[in-house]
């Protein structure tokens, strides 16, 4: 969500500076459009010069997105386009890039399609052979990634923290034998008892979580799961949140652990994959490993 909190620019040849001048109109396309987080200055002047000469813009809030434009000067046509029209407006907007137009599409804040609508759309173009152009600029998941203190060289992102049992059940699965970081985003009415709930079942592990990126409250909460959920902005949440969970360590696992995470992998994973995860974690070879996953899924 865009900072209300981002100076205004009063001095006109700063605004020149940072919105180029009208161009020649940009060819055919959809441009895939990043925008700011938080802060207003977190755009590129790509992206800038992007919004102010596509024929129009496809975004989630026209309000939000017309506070952006506002903010930069920029005159141009906005359209709706969420996750509730979808389906009656991308035959529109398929129609109007058939017929030579430049369309940007952003979100209300970050890269689109990132938790976002917008892949149906993508799809439908690339399959039509409409260009996709991607205007790269902010996004609240790598941000959170850079400035995490957690490792980044693999990782899993899974949206917002899942509210049914069911699928809570399996992303704990998931992390507890899974060697990647995992990431996802939740709401400050349901931060404390996610804590609660991942404090429970990974005590000692690690996790960074970012509060209102690039904005004024902006702040990393950084520890072990057992130790944060008594830091006030757990017990009294506020804002937006991006959680990052260190990945899964093993000191030394013994036979019996290692198979215990092999049947959890199991339910989530093909026979190969399951191996592979349960024998990098473990150390044990692929072949045992393999040998009791045939045993396990005839048995199931």
């Amino acid at each position: 969500m865009l900072s209300k909190n981002s100076p205004k620019i009063n001095n006109s040849t700063y605004i020149s500076n940072m919105k180029p001048a009208k161009i020649n109109k940009l060819k055919k396309g959809l441009y895939v459009t990043a925008t700011p987080i938080g802060n207003l200055k977190d755009i590129t002047l790509r992206g800038l010069e992007t919004l102010e000469n596509v024929d129009m813009i496809a975004c989630e809030d026209t309000r939000r997105s017309r506070k952006l434009l506002n903010y930069y000067s920029i005159r141009n046509k906005l359209l709706s386009f969420h996750d509730a029209n979808e389906h009656r407006m991308q035959p529109k907007i398929i129609e109007s890039l058939n017929e030579g137009k430049s369309i940007a599409l952003i979100s209300d804040a970050g890269t689109p399609l990132i938790n976002d609508p917008g892949y149906k759309l993508v799809l439908e173009c690339i399959k039509l052979k409409i260009p996709v152009i991607t205007i790269p600029g902010a996004s609240s998941l790598t941000s959170a990634l850079s400035i995490s203190g957690i490792p980044t060289n693999k990782f899993s992102f899974f949206g917002f923290f899942p509210s049914k049992s069911g699928e809570k059940e399996k992303l704990i699965n998931t992390s507890n034998f899974s060697n990647s970081t995992i990431v996802f985003f939740e709401t400050p009415k349901r931060l404390k008892s996610t804590i609660n709930l991942l404090s429970n079942k990974f005590p000692d592990r690690n996790v960074s979580i970012c509060k209102e990126l690039t904005k004024l409250h902006e702040k990393i909460i950084f520890g072990k799961l057992r130790d944060i959920s008594l830091d006030t902005d757990i017990l009294e949440p506020k804002g937006e949140y991006i959680i990052i969970l260190a990945p899964q360590t093993y000191k030394q696992v013994d036979v019996s652990e290692a198979i215990l995470m092999l049947k959890d992998a199991l339910k989530l994973m093909r026979i190969s994959e399951a191996v592979s995860e349960v024998s990098l974690i473990s150390g044990i070879s692929k072949k045992d490993l393999y040998r009791k996953a045939i045993e396990i899924k005839k048995n199931d």
